[in-house]
């Protein structure tokens, strides 16, 4: 008991000193935390040491609490809020980041387990980091649900990924076979777990808090958090597991807030345990040793977190602005990597030199994190400014129908064609994978077998079995080209009973581009998760040649449709410049501007009146379509008329400014034109 004593004091009290410098120079406390770690640990010849081994047992009070903090702030009914927004954000991030940890763990050399294992540290982002940032620099509340969003998503994944990394782990291998086994154990305990606690723990909680007693609040919380970590434990489950399901059940008592309230200290203090005792297995001769890769894992954690949710966030309509800000707010690795690390370290299935890799990446993130946002409009303005003005105009156009449509049908019904479509397309895509994993795994057996039987040249053997896998494929490739059909049909029709409300009509043009972009939605959203789980089986050369092919013939898609949108934008633009043009010459009868433009969602005229401030000023100072993701279609002014002008274009009194986006953008940008106190955002 005094050694214990003598840990915990050690470790608090050298982290209380290292966190608050930390935040005397505006750093999360986790550096503090994992800088004291490198302080009382065995590898600095400072004289304050713990012992290794009675500091990790503590840390796994620390996992625990975390996981049941994280759980408590997590809803069923929040899941399925998110998934509308943000569910193809995570999906493909996850993905991204999955295929590229391990593509730079066989370029370093590692196996097959220890490549996957960098892709699973790599692929969640820290919640306790973004959500100490967002408090620190409050974002707009747009950015904020959709980063909390995938942050909720990404923890569900983090919970899968666990038990499918202690399985490998504790396999030695990665197999089809012992993965699916995995997650299909895994979604049987959680659903038995929920449906067999749903009943008992929620009412079990209000009853506690109607004792309005912190004591028994607190002891209650954490034994039922504790009581289902040793439940998992016992059903051979990482604690983590068990505590998280905890928290989601005593979340869906309705008084989930409280609770978080009430155990947030203690979860504090062996969190902290938690992440000092991470940086004392840091060697820092073996941290110098691998900082080469620790460098290359960190600039691809920032630029492809940024890459891989901007363009899923534009493909899902969510615009330029919220998703590369919720890019950068990504933009880390955080407490999962280290909880799957460990696993790995300690059933010594990877080297040792991860763990110090993952710190080094997540001190540098926790740096850059909140300095990428605060220079995110400068970063959306730059990338806004020299995207190719076909992917700028549809990008604002596009992300108005979405907007519109997930406004008017509240994300869809569950009886939605859209929703059975996306069911449909997600039921044949997992069967399809599935089937394509199993056959790559079994390739060489199969083959010989039916070399043996068909008594034919194994050469011939391999023809006959790809055939036997491609005729097994028609059924399901067809239901996925099928049932995108239906739901490029199914948005369309939703976009087109909104619109004729106003008795406008989406163009044939604009529909194609519609077309094109869910096309590409649904190849990447298939398409990369199949990377993902096929990568292990098929070979990194053949998965990274298709992944090429595949960004190829999207980007010429996307490219041949938004040039053709651009130009009718172009074209209706010029026609509704000729007819102010005629009504100020020949006094023809009034039209709304809207009618130029079936295709646009909103369509605002903004009228520049003497001495407001944007006068004199080019639109890319003004950097209206970066700071409110509208777009200027056109500027009418006596004389000479300008059509989709460029950013060098001066604003001058008495322009006429013709503005399309969202209702949000659209208001946005009128306010950032017409209020001298307009903050730059």
């Amino acid at each position: 008991m005094a050694s214990f004593v003598h840990d915990l004091g050690i470790v608090l009290g050298v982290a209380t000193g290292t966190s608050i410098i930390c935040r005397k120079i505006n750093q999360p406390s986790i550096l503090g935390f994992l800088a004291a770690g490198l302080i009382v640990g065995p590898y600095i010849p400072i004289p304050l040491f713990a012992d290794t081994a009675r500091v990790h047992t503590l840390s796994e009070f620390g996992v625990v609490l975390v996981m049941f903090y994280i759980g408590l702030e997590f809803q069923l009914s929040k899941l399925f809020k998110v998934l509308p927004v943000a569910g193809f954000a995570a999906l493909i991030e996850i993905g991204t980041m999955l295929f590229l940890g391990f593509t730079i763990g066989l370029a370093l050399g590692w196996s097959n387990i220890e490549a996957l294992f960098l892709g699973a540290c790599i692929c969640i982002s820290s919640t306790m980091l973004v959500s100490k940032i967002f408090e620190d620099g409050p974002v707009g509340a747009d950015v904020r649900t959709f980063v909390l969003g995938i942050l909720v998503l990404q923890d569900v994944a983090a919970i899968a990924l666990i038990a499918a990394m202690t399985a490998v782990a504790e396999s030695g291998s990665v197999s089809v076979q012992s993965l699916a086994l995995t997650l299909g154990k895994l979604l049987f305990t959680l659903t038995m777990m929920i449906a067999l606690g749903l009943p008992i723990v929620p009412r079990l909680v209000r009853h506690v808090m109607s004792f309005k007693n912190n004591e028994v609040i607190i002891i209650s919380a954490i034994g039922l958090c504790f009581s289902f970590s040793l439940l998992a434990e016992s059903l051979g489950y990482s604690v983590a597991l068990g505590a998280f399901v905890a928290g989601v059940l005593v979340s869906e008592s309705g008084r989930g807030h409280d609770i978080v309230h009430a155990i947030q200290p203690v979860k504090d203090i062996f969190a902290a345990v938690f992440f000092v005792s991470i940086g004392m297995t840091v060697e820092p001769q073996l941290a110098l040793e691998n900082i080469g890769p620790s460098m290359l894992v960190f600039v691809c954690v920032i630029v492809f977190q940024l890459l891989s949710i901007s363009i899923a966030g534009v493909l899902s309509g969510n615009g330029l602005q919220k998703s590369m800000t919720s890019g950068l707010s990504l933009g880390q690795i955080g407490e999962f990597g280290f909880i799957i690390a460990a696993i790995g370290i300690s059933a010594e299935v990877v080297r040792p030199g991860l763990q110090p890799i993952m710190v080094t990446v997540a001190v540098l993130t926790a740096f850059t994190t909140p300095l990428a946002l605060k220079w995110a409009p400068r970063m959306v303005a730059f990338v806004d400014h020299n995207l190719p003005n076909r992917f700028k105009n549809s990008i604002v156009v596009y992300e108005g129908w979405i907007s519109g449509l997930r406004t008017s049908s509240g994300g869809g019904g569950g009886k939605s064609p859209r929703r059975k479509a996306v069911n449909a397309i997600t039921f044949d895509a997992l069967v399809w994978v599935v089937v394509t994993a199993l056959f790559m795994y079994g390739f060489t057996s199969i083959s010989t077998f039916l070399s043996e039987k068909l008594a034919i040249t194994p050469a011939q053997g391999k023809m006959v079995s790809f055939a036997v896998f491609f005729v097994a494929s028609i059924p399901l490739l067809i239901g996925i080209v099928r049932n995108t059909h239906k739901l490029v049909e199914g948005i369309l029709q939703g976009i087109e009973e909104r619109r004729a409300r106003a008795n406008a009509h989406i163009t044939p043009i604009g529909a194609s581009l519609l077309r094109a972009s869910i096309h590409v939605l649904v190849m990447m959203g298939i398409g990369i998760p199949a990377v993902v789980i096929l990568l292990p089986f098929v070979g990194s050369a053949a998965i990274i040649a298709l992944v090429a092919a595949g960004i190829i013939m999207m980007m010429g898609l996307l490219w041949r449709s938004a040039g053709r949108f651009d130009a009718e934008i172009r074209s209706e633009a010029e026609r509704l410049i000729a007819f102010l043009d005629r009504q100020r010459t020949e006094g023809v009868s009034e039209q709304a501007p809207q009618a130029f433009f079936p295709d646009l969602d909103k369509m605002d005229g903004i009228f520049i009146l003497e001495g407001l401030p944007v006068i004199g000023k080019t639109l890319s100072e003004l950097n209206l379509r970066a700071r409110s993701g509208a777009l200027v279609v056109a500027i009418h002014r006596e004389g000479t008329d300008v059509v989709l002008p460029t950013g060098s274009e001066i604003v001058r009194a008495e322009d006429l400014l013709f503005v399309t986006g969202t209702e949000e953008a659209v208001a946005k940008a009128r306010e950032i034109i017409t209020n001298p106190e307009a903050e730059e955002s």
